[in-house]
């Protein structure tokens, strides 16, 4: 991520061009958000922002369930076969 932000690989190799990246970067960004951390960013971004609850409402999509579902139909058949040994 720190090539797309115009720094080299070399930069990890000097301490003083870490600082200086960490300085640079401090300065451009007031918040950075985490993809791990997206909810507590989201609260972190509101309030930075004066935004009100309703407008971080936000609707999950393309996300895998929790909970496996069978139907009526796969659960005695899928069992089957433990009976058969």
């Amino acid at each position: 991520m720190t090539f797309d932000l115009g720094y080299g690989p070399d930069t990890f190799y000097d301490d003083d061009k870490i600082n200086t990246m960490i300085s640079d970067l401090a300065e451009t960004f007031d918040l950075v958000l985490i993809a791990e951390r997206l909810d507590e960013g989201l609260i972190m971004l509101r309030h930075a922002l004066c935004w009100s609850v309703e407008d971080l409402i936000s609707f999950r999509k393309n996300v895998r369930s929790k909970q496996l579902v069978l139907s009526e139909e796969g659960t005695p058949r899928s069992g089957r076969h433990l009976f058969k040994l």
